[in-house]
Protein backbone atom coordinates (compact mmCIF):
# COMPACT_ATOMS: atom_id res chain seq x y z
CA UNK A 1 0.00 0.00 0.00
CA UNK A 2 2.55 2.27 0.96
CA UNK A 3 4.70 1.47 -2.14
CA UNK A 4 1.70 2.07 -4.52
CA UNK A 5 0.92 5.51 -2.41
CA UNK A 6 4.50 6.47 -3.15
CA UNK A 7 3.66 5.83 -7.14
CA UNK A 8 0.62 7.95 -6.90
CA UNK A 9 2.06 11.14 -5.09
CA UNK A 10 5.03 11.04 -7.57
CA UNK A 11 2.72 10.93 -10.34
CA UNK A 12 0.41 13.54 -9.35
CA UNK A 13 3.71 15.76 -8.70
CA UNK A 14 5.32 14.54 -12.11
CA UNK A 15 1.29 16.04 -13.63
CA UNK A 16 1.63 19.13 -10.64
CA UNK A 17 5.26 19.93 -12.81
CA UNK A 18 3.64 19.42 -16.21
CA UNK A 19 0.82 21.58 -15.92
CA UNK A 20 3.38 24.16 -13.96
CA UNK A 21 5.79 24.16 -17.06
CA UNK A 22 2.46 24.66 -19.21
CA UNK A 23 1.23 27.64 -17.74
CA UNK A 24 4.90 29.21 -17.44
CA UNK A 25 5.74 28.19 -20.95
CA UNK A 26 3.57 27.94 -23.77
CA UNK A 27 1.68 31.04 -25.35
CA UNK A 28 -1.35 31.96 -22.95
CA UNK A 29 -5.09 32.33 -24.60
CA UNK A 30 -7.21 35.20 -23.01
CA UNK A 31 -10.87 33.88 -24.58
CA UNK A 32 -12.58 36.87 -22.64
CA UNK A 33 -11.41 39.89 -24.42
CA UNK A 34 -12.75 38.94 -27.58
CA UNK A 35 -15.64 39.43 -29.63
CA UNK A 36 -17.43 38.37 -32.82
CA UNK A 37 -20.28 40.24 -34.58
CA UNK A 38 -21.11 41.76 -37.87
CA UNK A 39 -20.78 45.41 -40.09
CA UNK A 40 -23.57 46.49 -42.44
CA UNK A 41 -22.48 48.82 -44.94
CA UNK A 42 -23.55 52.57 -44.06
CA UNK A 43 -23.65 53.61 -47.74
CA UNK A 44 -22.15 53.88 -51.36
CA UNK A 45 -20.69 56.93 -53.20
CA UNK A 46 -18.91 57.69 -55.94
CA UNK A 47 -16.45 60.30 -55.52
CA UNK A 48 -17.72 63.65 -57.40
CA UNK A 49 -20.99 62.65 -57.57
CA UNK A 50 -23.47 64.46 -55.17
CA UNK A 51 -26.64 61.98 -55.82
CA UNK A 52 -27.47 60.40 -52.21
CA UNK A 53 -24.65 60.94 -50.65
CA UNK A 54 -26.25 62.39 -47.60
CA UNK A 55 -26.96 58.90 -47.21
CA UNK A 56 -23.29 58.64 -46.05
CA UNK A 57 -23.88 61.68 -43.65
CA UNK A 58 -24.01 60.69 -39.48
CA UNK A 59 -27.42 61.81 -38.55
CA UNK A 60 -26.75 63.90 -35.85
CA UNK A 61 -23.33 64.96 -34.68
CA UNK A 62 -21.54 67.61 -32.46
CA UNK A 63 -17.86 68.67 -32.15
CA UNK A 64 -15.83 68.10 -29.16
CA UNK A 65 -11.81 68.26 -27.79
CA UNK A 66 -10.76 65.09 -26.00
CA UNK A 67 -7.39 65.17 -27.52
CA UNK A 68 -5.00 63.85 -24.83
CA UNK A 69 -1.47 66.42 -24.24
CA UNK A 70 1.50 64.05 -25.07
CA UNK A 71 3.21 62.78 -22.08
CA UNK A 72 7.29 62.53 -21.48
CA UNK A 73 8.36 58.84 -20.16
CA UNK A 74 10.59 58.60 -16.61
CA UNK A 75 12.30 55.23 -17.74
CA UNK A 76 15.38 55.03 -16.48
CA UNK A 77 18.27 55.81 -19.49
CA UNK A 78 20.62 53.52 -21.31
CA UNK A 79 24.04 55.23 -21.85
CA UNK A 80 25.34 51.51 -23.59
CA UNK A 81 26.28 52.80 -27.55
CA UNK A 82 25.38 50.55 -30.56
CA UNK A 83 27.00 49.04 -33.22
CA UNK A 84 26.55 51.14 -36.08
CA UNK A 85 24.15 49.85 -39.36
CA UNK A 86 24.42 51.96 -42.49
CA UNK A 87 26.64 52.96 -44.99
CA UNK A 88 25.03 55.92 -46.98
CA UNK A 89 26.41 57.16 -49.97
CA UNK A 90 24.41 60.46 -50.78
CA UNK A 91 25.89 60.64 -54.38
CA UNK A 92 23.96 57.18 -55.15
CA UNK A 93 20.97 56.93 -56.24
CA UNK A 94 18.95 52.90 -56.83
CA UNK A 95 17.32 53.49 -59.74
CA UNK A 96 13.51 54.94 -59.82
CA UNK A 97 10.74 56.89 -60.83
CA UNK A 98 9.98 59.25 -58.76
CA UNK A 99 6.21 60.97 -59.36
CA UNK A 100 5.55 63.83 -57.12
CA UNK A 101 2.04 63.87 -55.95
CA UNK A 102 1.38 67.67 -55.91
CA UNK A 103 -0.35 69.19 -58.71
CA UNK A 104 -3.01 72.25 -59.05
CA UNK A 105 -6.06 69.89 -58.21
CA UNK A 106 -4.61 70.08 -54.43
CA UNK A 107 -5.08 72.61 -52.09
CA UNK A 108 -1.96 73.38 -51.31
CA UNK A 109 -3.33 73.80 -47.17
CA UNK A 110 -3.98 70.16 -47.28
CA UNK A 111 -0.43 69.22 -47.49
CA UNK A 112 1.48 69.37 -44.17
CA UNK A 113 5.02 68.20 -42.66
CA UNK A 114 3.15 65.79 -40.56
CA UNK A 115 2.37 63.51 -43.71
CA UNK A 116 2.34 60.20 -43.40
CA UNK A 117 1.80 59.05 -46.90
CA UNK A 118 -0.15 55.74 -47.55
CA UNK A 119 -1.12 53.89 -50.85
CA UNK A 120 -2.17 51.10 -52.61
CA UNK A 121 -1.80 50.39 -55.89
CA UNK A 122 -2.59 47.42 -58.50
CA UNK A 123 -0.08 48.12 -60.94
CA UNK A 124 -2.13 50.44 -63.00
CA UNK A 125 -4.44 52.62 -60.60
CA UNK A 126 -2.60 54.27 -57.08
CA UNK A 127 -4.72 55.61 -54.93
CA UNK A 128 -2.23 57.95 -52.51
CA UNK A 129 -3.28 59.28 -49.22
CA UNK A 130 -1.25 61.59 -46.39
CA UNK A 131 -2.61 62.90 -43.34
CA UNK A 132 -5.31 65.55 -45.02
CA UNK A 133 -5.66 64.52 -48.59
CA UNK A 134 -6.04 61.53 -50.86
CA UNK A 135 -5.15 61.42 -54.52
CA UNK A 136 -5.73 59.20 -57.48
CA UNK A 137 -3.53 58.59 -60.70
CA UNK A 138 -3.43 56.07 -63.70
CA UNK A 139 0.33 54.88 -63.87
CA UNK A 140 1.27 57.42 -61.32
CA UNK A 141 0.98 60.18 -63.64
CA UNK A 142 -1.61 63.53 -63.37
CA UNK A 143 -2.92 63.13 -59.82
CA UNK A 144 -5.92 64.10 -59.23
CA UNK A 145 -7.35 65.78 -55.68
CA UNK A 146 -9.49 63.17 -53.56
CA UNK A 147 -11.13 65.17 -50.58
CA UNK A 148 -11.48 62.88 -48.07
CA UNK A 149 -14.09 64.89 -46.38
CA UNK A 150 -16.27 64.37 -49.40
CA UNK A 151 -18.73 61.90 -47.85
CA UNK A 152 -17.43 61.57 -44.28
CA UNK A 153 -19.94 64.43 -42.67
CA UNK A 154 -22.99 64.76 -40.38
CA UNK A 155 -25.54 67.08 -39.82
CA UNK A 156 -24.62 69.22 -36.94
CA UNK A 157 -26.54 69.98 -33.71
CA UNK A 158 -25.93 72.46 -30.63
CA UNK A 159 -25.72 71.77 -27.19
CA UNK A 160 -28.94 71.51 -26.52
CA UNK A 161 -29.40 68.91 -29.01
CA UNK A 162 -31.35 71.38 -31.96
CA UNK A 163 -30.03 71.44 -35.28
CA UNK A 164 -28.23 73.52 -36.88
CA UNK A 165 -29.10 73.63 -40.18
CA UNK A 166 -25.29 73.16 -40.86
CA UNK A 167 -23.06 70.31 -42.52
CA UNK A 168 -19.98 69.42 -40.71
CA UNK A 169 -17.11 67.74 -41.91
CA UNK A 170 -15.77 64.74 -39.97
CA UNK A 171 -12.67 63.56 -41.03
CA UNK A 172 -9.67 64.36 -39.35
CA UNK A 173 -6.70 62.94 -40.41
CA UNK A 174 -4.40 59.55 -40.16
CA UNK A 175 -5.54 57.27 -43.39
CA UNK A 176 -4.18 54.42 -44.54
CA UNK A 177 -4.69 52.63 -47.89
CA UNK A 178 -3.60 49.18 -49.07
CA UNK A 179 -4.62 47.07 -52.30
CA UNK A 180 -5.51 43.33 -52.24
CA UNK A 181 -4.87 41.55 -55.13
CA UNK A 182 -7.05 38.73 -54.38
CA UNK A 183 -9.75 40.27 -54.13
CA UNK A 184 -9.25 43.17 -56.43
CA UNK A 185 -10.57 45.51 -54.20
CA UNK A 186 -8.63 49.07 -52.58
CA UNK A 187 -9.34 49.08 -48.77
CA UNK A 188 -9.16 52.86 -47.14
CA UNK A 189 -9.57 53.62 -43.91
CA UNK A 190 -10.40 57.60 -42.65
CA UNK A 191 -10.36 58.43 -38.74
CA UNK A 192 -12.55 60.81 -37.97
CA UNK A 193 -12.67 63.47 -35.21
CA UNK A 194 -14.07 63.10 -31.62
CA UNK A 195 -17.75 63.78 -31.45
CA UNK A 196 -20.76 63.89 -29.50
CA UNK A 197 -23.23 61.42 -32.06
CA UNK A 198 -26.71 61.43 -30.89
CA UNK A 199 -27.58 62.09 -27.21
CA UNK A 200 -25.21 60.89 -25.19
CA UNK A 201 -22.30 59.12 -27.33
CA UNK A 202 -18.81 60.37 -27.11
CA UNK A 203 -16.91 58.84 -29.93
CA UNK A 204 -15.39 59.15 -33.44
CA UNK A 205 -15.67 56.95 -36.24
CA UNK A 206 -13.23 55.22 -38.28
CA UNK A 207 -14.67 55.65 -41.80
CA UNK A 208 -13.81 52.22 -43.49
CA UNK A 209 -14.69 52.06 -47.65
CA UNK A 210 -14.08 49.56 -50.25
CA UNK A 211 -13.86 49.76 -53.83
CA UNK A 212 -12.78 48.19 -57.07
CA UNK A 213 -11.45 51.42 -58.85
CA UNK A 214 -11.09 53.84 -56.32
CA UNK A 215 -13.75 56.14 -57.77
CA UNK A 216 -17.02 54.22 -56.44
CA UNK A 217 -17.09 53.19 -52.58
CA UNK A 218 -18.86 50.67 -50.51
CA UNK A 219 -18.72 52.42 -46.63
CA UNK A 220 -18.60 50.70 -43.41
CA UNK A 221 -18.45 53.03 -40.32
CA UNK A 222 -16.35 51.50 -37.12
CA UNK A 223 -17.53 52.84 -33.75
CA UNK A 224 -15.59 51.69 -30.72
CA UNK A 225 -18.74 51.50 -28.76
CA UNK A 226 -20.35 48.91 -31.63
CA UNK A 227 -17.32 46.72 -31.89
CA UNK A 228 -15.85 46.85 -27.83
CA UNK A 229 -19.17 47.55 -26.05
CA UNK A 230 -19.12 44.16 -24.14
CA UNK A 231 -15.89 45.44 -22.72
CA UNK A 232 -17.52 48.65 -20.81
CA UNK A 233 -16.34 50.79 -23.21
CA UNK A 234 -19.44 53.04 -24.15
CA UNK A 235 -17.69 56.33 -24.89
CA UNK A 236 -14.19 55.94 -26.71
CA UNK A 237 -12.25 56.45 -29.76
CA UNK A 238 -10.00 54.81 -32.27
CA UNK A 239 -6.20 56.75 -32.69
CA UNK A 240 -3.36 55.27 -34.79
CA UNK A 241 -5.02 53.17 -37.29
CA UNK A 242 -2.83 50.56 -39.47
CA UNK A 243 -4.12 48.03 -41.74
CA UNK A 244 -2.48 44.80 -43.34
CA UNK A 245 -4.22 42.13 -45.17
CA UNK A 246 -3.63 37.96 -45.71
CA UNK A 247 -5.39 35.75 -48.13
CA UNK A 248 -8.81 35.75 -45.63
CA UNK A 249 -8.64 38.73 -43.46
CA UNK A 250 -8.45 42.52 -43.35
CA UNK A 251 -6.29 42.91 -40.01
CA UNK A 252 -7.06 46.64 -38.41
CA UNK A 253 -5.52 47.57 -35.23
CA UNK A 254 -5.67 50.96 -33.32
CA UNK A 255 -5.36 52.56 -30.13
CA UNK A 256 -8.51 52.69 -28.11
CA UNK A 257 -9.53 55.32 -25.77
CA UNK A 258 -11.71 54.73 -23.08
CA UNK A 259 -13.09 58.01 -22.23
CA UNK A 260 -15.20 56.72 -19.06
CA UNK A 261 -12.19 54.87 -17.14
CA UNK A 262 -9.29 57.52 -18.74
CA UNK A 263 -7.59 54.36 -20.28
CA UNK A 264 -5.89 53.81 -23.60
CA UNK A 265 -6.16 49.72 -24.91
CA UNK A 266 -4.52 48.19 -27.90
CA UNK A 267 -7.04 46.73 -30.37
CA UNK A 268 -7.30 44.14 -33.40
CA UNK A 269 -9.81 43.76 -35.57
CA UNK A 270 -10.33 40.93 -38.21
CA UNK A 271 -12.81 41.77 -41.25
CA UNK A 272 -13.63 38.89 -43.96
CA UNK A 273 -12.18 40.34 -47.20
CA UNK A 274 -14.77 37.78 -49.15
CA UNK A 275 -17.52 39.91 -47.22
CA UNK A 276 -15.65 43.40 -47.84
CA UNK A 277 -15.28 42.50 -51.73
CA UNK A 278 -18.73 41.93 -52.25
CA UNK A 279 -19.77 44.62 -50.27
CA UNK A 280 -21.96 42.69 -48.33
CA UNK A 281 -22.04 42.50 -44.28
CA UNK A 282 -18.94 41.82 -43.15
CA UNK A 283 -18.26 39.67 -40.45
CA UNK A 284 -15.45 40.77 -37.56
CA UNK A 285 -13.34 39.39 -35.01
CA UNK A 286 -12.34 41.65 -32.27
CA UNK A 287 -9.45 41.50 -29.59
CA UNK A 288 -9.01 44.45 -27.29
CA UNK A 289 -5.71 44.29 -24.75
CA UNK A 290 -5.92 46.07 -21.81
CA UNK A 291 -2.99 45.88 -20.70
CA UNK A 292 -1.23 47.67 -23.81
CA UNK A 293 -1.64 51.15 -25.74
CA UNK A 294 -0.90 50.27 -29.51
CA UNK A 295 -0.41 46.91 -31.51
CA UNK A 296 0.85 46.75 -34.50
CA UNK A 297 0.12 43.91 -37.70
CA UNK A 298 3.22 42.13 -39.74
CA UNK A 299 3.30 42.77 -43.03
CA UNK A 300 3.63 39.87 -45.48
CA UNK A 301 2.58 37.20 -43.00
CA UNK A 302 -0.33 34.73 -43.75
CA UNK A 303 -1.45 31.64 -41.45
CA UNK A 304 -0.45 32.77 -38.88
CA UNK A 305 -0.82 36.85 -38.90
CA UNK A 306 1.24 38.37 -36.17
CA UNK A 307 1.49 41.61 -34.14
CA UNK A 308 3.88 43.42 -31.82
CA UNK A 309 3.54 45.86 -29.02
CA UNK A 310 6.16 47.78 -26.40
CA UNK A 311 4.87 46.98 -23.05
CA UNK A 312 3.79 50.21 -21.08
CA UNK A 313 7.08 51.27 -19.07
CA UNK A 314 9.45 48.74 -19.88
CA UNK A 315 11.44 49.00 -22.67
CA UNK A 316 13.49 45.48 -22.47
CA UNK A 317 10.42 43.42 -23.40
CA UNK A 318 7.65 42.81 -26.43
CA UNK A 319 4.47 41.36 -26.38
CA UNK A 320 4.04 39.03 -29.62
CA UNK A 321 0.43 37.87 -30.79
CA UNK A 322 -0.06 35.80 -33.02
CA UNK A 323 -3.73 34.83 -35.09
CA UNK A 324 -4.75 31.65 -36.86
CA UNK A 325 -7.73 32.15 -39.59
CA UNK A 326 -9.14 29.08 -38.27
CA UNK A 327 -9.40 30.34 -34.82
CA UNK A 328 -11.62 33.66 -32.52
CA UNK A 329 -8.54 34.03 -30.20
CA UNK A 330 -5.00 35.14 -30.30
CA UNK A 331 -1.88 33.28 -28.91
CA UNK A 332 0.82 35.51 -27.13
CA UNK A 333 3.83 35.65 -25.48
CA UNK A 334 6.12 38.22 -24.11
CA UNK A 335 9.56 37.99 -24.48
CA UNK A 336 12.74 40.04 -23.68
CA UNK A 337 14.72 42.58 -26.25
CA UNK A 338 17.42 45.01 -25.56
CA UNK A 339 16.49 47.86 -23.47
CA UNK A 340 16.21 51.16 -25.62
CA UNK A 341 15.29 54.32 -24.97
CA UNK A 342 12.25 56.36 -25.33
CA UNK A 343 12.42 59.41 -27.96
CA UNK A 344 10.35 61.22 -24.91
CA UNK A 345 12.73 60.66 -21.91
CA UNK A 346 13.25 63.41 -18.76
CA UNK A 347 16.76 62.50 -19.20
CA UNK A 348 17.47 64.26 -22.41
CA UNK A 349 13.85 66.43 -22.88
CA UNK A 350 14.85 68.57 -19.88
CA UNK A 351 12.98 71.77 -19.78
CA UNK A 352 13.65 74.16 -22.20
CA UNK A 353 15.46 71.75 -24.42
CA UNK A 354 16.13 72.75 -28.18
CA UNK A 355 16.15 69.28 -29.38
CA UNK A 356 13.88 68.18 -32.17
CA UNK A 357 12.39 65.65 -31.08
CA UNK A 358 11.26 66.76 -27.66
CA UNK A 359 9.61 69.91 -28.91
CA UNK A 360 7.82 67.48 -31.85
CA UNK A 361 5.05 65.08 -31.03
CA UNK A 362 7.18 62.30 -32.01
CA UNK A 363 6.46 58.85 -30.00
CA UNK A 364 8.61 55.79 -30.02
CA UNK A 365 5.33 53.55 -30.93
CA UNK A 366 6.19 50.13 -33.17
CA UNK A 367 5.74 52.14 -37.31
CA UNK A 368 6.56 49.15 -39.43
CA UNK A 369 6.30 45.29 -39.19
CA UNK A 370 7.03 42.90 -41.40
CA UNK A 371 7.78 39.30 -42.45
CA UNK A 372 11.06 38.12 -43.65
CA UNK A 373 12.85 34.68 -43.84
CA UNK A 374 10.76 33.15 -41.43
CA UNK A 375 11.65 36.06 -38.82
CA UNK A 376 9.16 38.90 -38.05
CA UNK A 377 10.46 42.34 -37.96
CA UNK A 378 10.01 45.68 -35.69
CA UNK A 379 10.55 49.18 -36.49
CA UNK A 380 10.45 51.75 -34.46
CA UNK A 381 12.10 55.69 -33.26
CA UNK A 382 14.42 55.40 -30.54
CA UNK A 383 17.27 57.63 -28.71
CA UNK A 384 21.32 56.56 -27.97
CA UNK A 385 24.09 58.26 -26.94
CA UNK A 386 27.70 57.45 -28.02
CA UNK A 387 29.17 59.61 -25.44
CA UNK A 388 27.32 57.95 -22.35
CA UNK A 389 25.10 60.93 -22.04
CA UNK A 390 26.40 63.67 -23.12
CA UNK A 391 24.84 63.88 -26.73
CA UNK A 392 22.07 62.19 -27.80
CA UNK A 393 20.95 61.36 -31.78
CA UNK A 394 17.52 59.31 -32.71
CA UNK A 395 17.86 56.18 -34.80
CA UNK A 396 15.70 53.44 -36.14
CA UNK A 397 15.87 50.49 -33.46
CA UNK A 398 14.61 47.08 -35.00
CA UNK A 399 13.65 43.64 -32.87
CA UNK A 400 14.13 40.57 -35.02
CA UNK A 401 12.08 37.39 -33.79
CA UNK A 402 12.91 33.99 -35.41
CA UNK A 403 9.81 32.02 -35.62
CA UNK A 404 11.21 28.23 -35.93
CA UNK A 405 12.97 29.17 -32.72
CA UNK A 406 10.95 30.02 -30.32
CA UNK A 407 10.93 33.88 -30.64
CA UNK A 408 14.71 34.10 -30.45
CA UNK A 409 15.20 37.59 -30.52
CA UNK A 410 17.92 39.40 -32.55
CA UNK A 411 19.06 43.20 -32.56
CA UNK A 412 20.12 42.79 -36.88
CA UNK A 413 18.58 45.79 -38.88
CA UNK A 414 18.31 48.71 -36.67
CA UNK A 415 19.57 51.74 -38.51
CA UNK A 416 22.03 54.08 -36.91
CA UNK A 417 25.71 55.65 -37.51
CA UNK A 418 27.50 58.21 -35.68
CA UNK A 419 27.29 61.00 -38.12
CA UNK A 420 23.57 61.18 -38.67
CA UNK A 421 20.22 60.88 -36.71
CA UNK A 422 17.84 58.49 -38.14
CA UNK A 423 13.90 58.63 -37.83
CA UNK A 424 10.84 56.77 -39.43
CA UNK A 425 11.57 54.07 -41.59
CA UNK A 426 9.58 51.34 -43.12
CA UNK A 427 10.73 48.00 -44.39
CA UNK A 428 9.81 45.07 -46.69
CA UNK A 429 11.38 42.54 -48.94
CA UNK A 430 11.05 42.41 -52.51
CA UNK A 431 9.50 39.37 -54.70
CA UNK A 432 13.57 38.22 -54.76
CA UNK A 433 13.87 38.57 -50.92
CA UNK A 434 15.81 41.38 -50.96
CA UNK A 435 15.61 43.81 -48.32
CA UNK A 436 14.67 47.25 -48.29
CA UNK A 437 14.41 50.05 -46.62
CA UNK A 438 12.91 53.21 -46.53
CA UNK A 439 14.01 56.52 -43.79
CA UNK A 440 14.35 59.98 -43.20
CA UNK A 441 18.14 61.30 -42.20
CA UNK A 442 20.01 64.49 -41.15
CA UNK A 443 23.62 64.94 -40.46
CA UNK A 444 23.77 65.09 -36.63
CA UNK A 445 21.41 68.61 -36.60
CA UNK A 446 19.52 68.43 -33.41
CA UNK A 447 18.18 71.74 -33.64
CA UNK A 448 17.37 72.68 -36.95
CA UNK A 449 17.20 69.33 -38.94
CA UNK A 450 17.10 68.71 -43.01
CA UNK A 451 15.06 65.61 -43.13
CA UNK A 452 16.47 63.87 -46.40
CA UNK A 453 14.43 60.45 -47.73
CA UNK A 454 16.90 57.23 -48.28
CA UNK A 455 16.75 53.82 -49.58
CA UNK A 456 18.91 51.18 -49.17
CA UNK A 457 19.34 47.22 -48.95
CA UNK A 458 20.67 45.04 -46.35
CA UNK A 459 24.09 43.89 -46.95
CA UNK A 460 24.31 40.58 -45.22
CA UNK A 461 27.65 40.28 -46.11
CA UNK A 462 28.86 43.26 -44.10
CA UNK A 463 25.19 43.22 -41.95
CA UNK A 464 24.49 46.42 -42.89
CA UNK A 465 22.76 49.00 -44.92
CA UNK A 466 23.86 50.38 -47.99
CA UNK A 467 21.94 53.60 -48.75
CA UNK A 468 21.58 55.88 -51.22
CA UNK A 469 19.58 59.17 -50.97
CA UNK A 470 16.26 59.07 -52.87
CA UNK A 471 15.11 62.88 -52.48
CA UNK A 472 16.14 65.60 -50.36
CA UNK A 473 14.35 68.40 -48.45
CA UNK A 474 15.58 72.03 -49.42
CA UNK A 475 14.81 73.41 -46.08
CA UNK A 476 14.53 72.56 -42.60
CA UNK A 477 12.90 72.44 -39.63
CA UNK A 478 10.88 74.60 -37.60
CA UNK A 479 7.87 75.21 -39.91
CA UNK A 480 4.91 77.83 -38.90
CA UNK A 481 1.97 75.95 -38.48
CA UNK A 482 -1.99 76.59 -39.10
CA UNK A 483 -1.62 78.89 -36.04
CA UNK A 484 1.60 81.17 -37.02
CA UNK A 485 2.84 78.95 -34.56
CA UNK A 486 6.69 77.59 -34.33
CA UNK A 487 6.25 73.40 -34.97
CA UNK A 488 9.04 70.78 -34.99
CA UNK A 489 6.51 67.72 -36.21
CA UNK A 490 7.89 65.61 -38.44
CA UNK A 491 6.46 61.52 -39.37
CA UNK A 492 4.61 59.98 -38.26
CA UNK A 493 5.15 57.30 -40.77
CA UNK A 494 6.23 56.92 -44.37
CA UNK A 495 5.11 53.27 -46.14
CA UNK A 496 7.17 50.91 -48.47
CA UNK A 497 5.68 47.77 -50.66
CA UNK A 498 6.20 45.21 -52.60
CA UNK A 499 5.96 46.50 -56.18
CA UNK A 500 2.78 45.79 -57.72
CA UNK A 501 2.35 45.82 -61.62
CA UNK A 502 -0.09 44.32 -64.30
CA UNK A 503 2.15 45.76 -66.96
CA UNK A 504 5.58 44.25 -68.00
CA UNK A 505 8.52 46.12 -65.71
CA UNK A 506 11.08 45.54 -63.52
CA UNK A 507 10.39 47.65 -60.69
CA UNK A 508 10.67 46.10 -56.88
CA UNK A 509 9.41 48.10 -54.27
CA UNK A 510 6.73 50.43 -54.47
CA UNK A 511 7.08 53.57 -51.66
CA UNK A 512 5.57 56.99 -50.10
CA UNK A 513 7.39 59.60 -48.77
CA UNK A 514 8.06 63.73 -48.23
CA UNK A 515 10.47 66.26 -48.12
CA UNK A 516 10.08 69.67 -46.89
CA UNK A 517 10.29 72.93 -49.13
CA UNK A 518 10.19 75.95 -47.57
CA UNK A 519 9.17 77.46 -43.61
CA UNK A 520 4.86 76.86 -44.03
CA UNK A 521 3.70 73.35 -42.92
CA UNK A 522 2.46 72.96 -46.53
CA UNK A 523 5.44 73.39 -47.89
CA UNK A 524 5.85 70.00 -48.40
CA UNK A 525 6.60 67.89 -51.71
CA UNK A 526 5.30 64.25 -50.96
CA UNK A 527 6.52 61.14 -53.49
CA UNK A 528 4.92 58.09 -55.21
CA UNK A 529 8.27 55.88 -55.89
CA UNK A 530 9.13 53.02 -57.98
CA UNK A 531 11.99 51.26 -57.21
CA UNK A 532 14.25 48.98 -59.06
Amino acid sequence: MIGGLKIKLAAIYFFILLFTFYLFFTPSISRGEYYSGMIKPTCTFEYGNSVDLNKCYIFKALKIDLRNPDTFTNKSTIKVSINETTNLDTSHEYKNLKSKVKSDHIPLIKYHNVAEPSFGSDGNITFYTANHFAARSIQAKNWQYVNSSFDFRGNEYDVFGHPTGKIMDLFWADQRVIYDANHKIFVWIRQGQIIREGESLVTNIDRLAVSKDALKWTVYDLRPVDIFWNFGISDGAFDYPQIVINNKYLYFTSSVSDFNRDKEYGAIVRFSLNDLGNNTNAKFDAKLDLDVKSITPVDGANNPQYFGTHLTNDTSKMKIYSWKDNSNATEERVVNISPWNDVHNTEYCTAGSDLWWCKAHTSSKIRSAWLYNNTINFLWNAVVTYDKGKTWHPYVDVATFELDKNMKYERKYYLTDHNKEWVFGAVIPDSNDRLGAIAFYNNNNSTNPYFNLAFGLFNHTSNKWDLGTLVSSTSNMPVLNEFNMTDYNWGDFITIRKHTGTFKDDYSWDAAGYVLTGKMYYDVDPYFIMIK
